[in-house]
Protein backbone atom coordinates (compact mmCIF):
# COMPACT_ATOMS: atom_id res chain seq x y z
CA UNK A 1 0.00 0.00 0.00
CA UNK A 2 1.04 3.22 -0.80
CA UNK A 3 0.32 4.61 2.71
CA UNK A 4 0.40 2.11 4.98
CA UNK A 5 -0.50 4.33 8.13
CA UNK A 6 -3.48 5.11 6.84
CA UNK A 7 -6.97 4.07 8.13
CA UNK A 8 -10.37 4.64 6.78
CA UNK A 9 -11.91 5.49 10.09
CA UNK A 10 -15.38 5.48 8.52
CA UNK A 11 -17.76 6.21 5.74
CA UNK A 12 -21.93 7.57 5.99
CA UNK A 13 -23.91 8.47 2.81
CA UNK A 14 -24.74 12.22 3.01
CA UNK A 15 -28.85 11.34 3.02
CA UNK A 16 -29.86 12.57 6.66
CA UNK A 17 -31.71 15.61 7.98
CA UNK A 18 -30.99 18.38 9.97
CA UNK A 19 -32.59 17.26 12.98
CA UNK A 20 -29.96 13.82 12.57
CA UNK A 21 -26.74 15.99 12.54
CA UNK A 22 -26.23 15.79 16.35
CA UNK A 23 -26.10 12.02 15.76
CA UNK A 24 -24.17 12.11 12.98
CA UNK A 25 -21.77 14.14 14.70
CA UNK A 26 -21.34 11.94 17.61
CA UNK A 27 -20.55 9.13 14.88
CA UNK A 28 -17.87 10.93 13.34
CA UNK A 29 -16.71 11.62 16.85
CA UNK A 30 -16.39 8.16 18.01
CA UNK A 31 -14.83 7.06 15.13
CA UNK A 32 -11.66 8.43 15.98
CA UNK A 33 -10.67 10.42 12.69
CA UNK A 34 -8.22 13.36 12.47
CA UNK A 35 -10.16 14.30 9.58
CA UNK A 36 -12.89 14.47 7.95
CA UNK A 37 -14.02 15.40 4.34
CA UNK A 38 -17.12 17.00 3.62
CA UNK A 39 -19.18 15.80 0.47
CA UNK A 40 -22.42 16.40 0.34
CA UNK A 41 -22.51 19.24 -1.98
CA UNK A 42 -22.72 23.50 -1.99
CA UNK A 43 -24.19 24.99 -0.34
CA UNK A 44 -25.18 21.89 1.85
CA UNK A 45 -21.67 21.20 3.06
CA UNK A 46 -20.43 24.39 4.56
CA UNK A 47 -23.89 24.70 5.97
CA UNK A 48 -23.25 21.20 7.76
CA UNK A 49 -19.37 22.35 8.57
CA UNK A 50 -20.45 25.71 10.01
CA UNK A 51 -23.59 24.66 12.48
CA UNK A 52 -21.23 21.84 13.56
CA UNK A 53 -17.57 22.91 13.83
CA UNK A 54 -17.96 22.96 17.72
CA UNK A 55 -19.73 19.55 17.84
CA UNK A 56 -16.97 17.49 15.84
CA UNK A 57 -13.56 16.94 17.53
CA UNK A 58 -11.25 16.29 14.31
CA UNK A 59 -8.28 17.84 13.77
CA UNK A 60 -9.60 18.92 9.91
CA UNK A 61 -12.71 18.89 8.23
CA UNK A 62 -12.70 19.33 4.32
CA UNK A 63 -15.52 20.40 2.10
CA UNK A 64 -15.12 18.63 -1.33
CA UNK A 65 -18.38 17.47 -2.61
CA UNK A 66 -17.26 17.58 -6.41
CA UNK A 67 -14.39 15.90 -6.11
CA UNK A 68 -16.16 12.77 -5.82
CA UNK A 69 -17.60 13.40 -9.30
CA UNK A 70 -13.92 13.75 -10.62
CA UNK A 71 -12.72 10.37 -8.81
CA UNK A 72 -15.59 8.49 -10.15
CA UNK A 73 -15.15 9.52 -13.73
CA UNK A 74 -18.56 11.56 -13.55
CA UNK A 75 -17.51 14.52 -14.69
CA UNK A 76 -14.54 14.73 -17.53
CA UNK A 77 -11.58 16.53 -16.44
CA UNK A 78 -9.95 19.49 -18.13
CA UNK A 79 -7.74 18.54 -21.31
CA UNK A 80 -3.95 18.28 -19.55
CA UNK A 81 -2.83 21.52 -20.96
CA UNK A 82 -5.70 23.59 -19.05
CA UNK A 83 -4.75 21.95 -16.10
CA UNK A 84 -1.25 22.36 -16.80
CA UNK A 85 -2.15 26.48 -16.85
CA UNK A 86 -4.61 26.02 -13.52
CA UNK A 87 -7.79 26.82 -16.29
CA UNK A 88 -9.92 23.66 -15.39
CA UNK A 89 -12.15 26.33 -13.88
CA UNK A 90 -12.59 27.75 -17.38
CA UNK A 91 -13.38 24.26 -19.01
CA UNK A 92 -15.58 23.87 -16.18
CA UNK A 93 -17.44 26.96 -16.75
CA UNK A 94 -17.77 26.44 -20.28
CA UNK A 95 -19.60 23.42 -19.95
CA UNK A 96 -21.93 24.13 -17.21
CA UNK A 97 -22.52 28.14 -17.31
CA UNK A 98 -25.77 28.31 -15.77
CA UNK A 99 -24.96 26.18 -12.47
CA UNK A 100 -21.06 28.06 -12.41
CA UNK A 101 -21.32 31.36 -13.65
CA UNK A 102 -22.91 32.77 -9.86
CA UNK A 103 -20.35 30.99 -8.10
CA UNK A 104 -17.02 31.91 -10.32
CA UNK A 105 -18.39 35.86 -10.63
CA UNK A 106 -19.68 36.59 -7.38
CA UNK A 107 -19.12 33.85 -4.93
CA UNK A 108 -15.48 33.02 -5.23
CA UNK A 109 -14.56 36.72 -4.75
CA UNK A 110 -16.91 37.18 -1.84
CA UNK A 111 -15.18 34.62 -0.35
CA UNK A 112 -11.73 35.76 -0.87
CA UNK A 113 -12.64 39.23 0.05
CA UNK A 114 -13.73 37.41 3.83
CA UNK A 115 -11.15 35.33 4.35
CA UNK A 116 -8.46 38.16 3.32
CA UNK A 117 -10.45 40.94 5.73
CA UNK A 118 -11.58 38.73 8.12
CA UNK A 119 -10.25 39.09 12.24
CA UNK A 120 -8.57 36.31 13.62
CA UNK A 121 -9.08 35.73 17.33
CA UNK A 122 -6.22 33.21 18.37
CA UNK A 123 -7.86 29.84 20.37
CA UNK A 124 -6.41 28.03 23.07
CA UNK A 125 -3.21 26.38 21.57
Amino acid sequence: SQYPGLKIAGRRNGYFKRDQEEAVCDEINASGADIVFVGLSVPLEYEFCVRNKARLKTGWVVTCGGCYNFVTGDYRRAPEWMQKYSLEWLFRLAREPKRLFWRYAVTNPLAMFRILTRTYTPGPA
